[in-house]
């Protein structure tokens, strides 16, 4: 393990870019650009990963994002009128897509979806809700960006 890659993860870690957590830690530009490619595909970034990201640590993280909430409140002149608990699906998405994105489990691939695809998407979805009963439109919180 060296020491250039122990900085790199500590770098990502406190949640910097790979290509900054890349020459913060010593290496070159060139090998800042493809990061992925030059120092993530080593076997001294694995080993350190497995120190530094155990298993059990990432599952125990996993365990207690999966569960995370938001807490939304109604005021009236100043007063906190109301509270509600919801579930806080995005933050859930973030605490997975990073544990695995930091392990290197999985690639990213990116897909720009056309607007007509999307709309199909939703109208599937919601025939799918309609058919098996349920009353709220999951659409509604995908249309607001929620």
């Amino acid at each position: 393990m060296t020491a250039k890659v122990d900085r790199y993860i500590q770098n990502k870690l406190e949640g910097m870019t790979k290509k900054g957590a890349a020459i913060k830690a010593g290496y070159s530009p060139n090998t800042a650009i493809a990061p992925g490619q030059k120092i993530e595909s080593t076997e001294a970034y694995q080993r350190a990963c497995d120190k530094y990201l155990p298993d059990d640590l990432i599952y125990r993280k996993l365990v207690e994002g999966l569960d995370a909430t938001k807490v939304v409140i109604a005021q009236k002149d100043g007063v906190i009128t109301d509270e509600r608990v919801y579930a806080d699906y995005s933050t859930r998405h973030k605490y997975v897509d990073s544990a695995l994105k930091i392990k290197g489990d999985y690639k990213v691939v990116e897909q720009v979806a056309q607007d007509d695809d999307i709309e199909s998407l939703k109208k599937e979805i919601r025939e799918l809700v309609a058919e098996n009963g349920f009353h709220d439109d999951p659409m509604d919180s995908v249309s607001s960006g929620q």
